[in-house]
C-alpha cells in the first residue's frame, strides 16, 4: 500500500486523473493513508529505504540549508535521524517512554529530532521558541517532560528559571554546547 501511496503522488500520475474525478480521488486516497498508519515517520523511513535503493540516494536533496549555504542529503539525514533516535532511546533506556520537549528556533537540528521521535514512536512536544518563562513551565510541567531539548543559551535559561516546579524533569540538551553544569550537549546525544 505504501509503495501504491508513493506512486500516485507522482506528477505523471496525478496529471492524468480526470478533473471532475478529483474529489473522489482525494477521497480514496485519503482513506488508503488512514487505514495504511502511513504516518510521517513511516514516510520517512520508507522514503529513506526507497532511495537508498536508488543510484542517487548519496546525492538525494532532502533539507536545503541556505544561511549555511549548503543541502542536507537523504543519506545524511538519514544517518543523523538514526544517531538521535538510538541517543533519545538510550536516556530513556530503563523506564517507560515521556514525551521529549523540543525548544528551538526554526533549525535542522529540531527537524531532525522532531523526525528521530516521529520514527520512533517518542512523543515529542514542540514548545514555540517566543515562549515566555510562564509559558515554557507551564507546558513542560503538564506534559511531564523528562527530557528538554533546547537550542542554546536563551531557550535554556526559559527551563532553568522553571526547574524547582518541574519533578518529571530529569535531563536537558543543548542543541549548542553551553557551559553548564548537568547539562548535554547534543553531540553528547548522538
Amino acid at each position: 500500500m505504501w509503495d501504491i501511496l508513493d506512486i500516485v503522488r507522482r506528477p505523471s500520475v496525478l496529471t492524468r486523473i480526470d478533473r471532475g474525478g478529483i474529489d473522489a480521488w482525494a477521497d480514496r486516497l485519503l482513506r488508503a493513508v488512514e487505514r495504511s498508519q502511513f504516518t510521517v515517520g513511516r514516510l520517512f523511513q520508507h522514503r529513506s529505504r526507497t532511495y537508498h535503493r536508488s543510484r542517487t540516494y548519496t546525492a538525494k536533496t532532502l533539507f536545503e540549508l541556505p544561511e549555511a549555504g549548503r543541502s542536507l542529503t537523504w543519506h545524511a539525514a538519514s544517518a543523523r535521524v538514526d544517531a538521535l533516535t538510538r541517543g533519545l532511546l538510550s536516556l530513556e533506556a530503563d523506564v517507560p517512554l515521556t514525551p521529549i520537549s523540543i525548544l528551538s528556533e526554526n533549525r535542522i537540528e529540531m527537524a531532525l529530532l522532531d523526525l528521530a521521535c516521529l520514527t520512533t514512536g517518542l512523543v515529542d512536544v514542540m514548545v514555540p521558541a517566543n515562549s515566555t518563562d510562564a509559558d515554557v513551565g507551564f507546558i513542560l510541567r503538564h506534559a511531564k517532560i523528562r527530557t528538554a531539548i533546547v537550542s542554546g543559551r536563551e531557550q535554556l535559561h526559559k527551563v532553568l528559571k522553571n526547574r524547582d516546579d518541574l519533578p518529571d524533569l530529569e535531563r536537558i540538551v543543548s542543541i549548542d554546547r553551553v557551559d553548564e553544569p548537568d547539562v548535554l550537549s547534543l553531540a553528547d546525544v548522538q
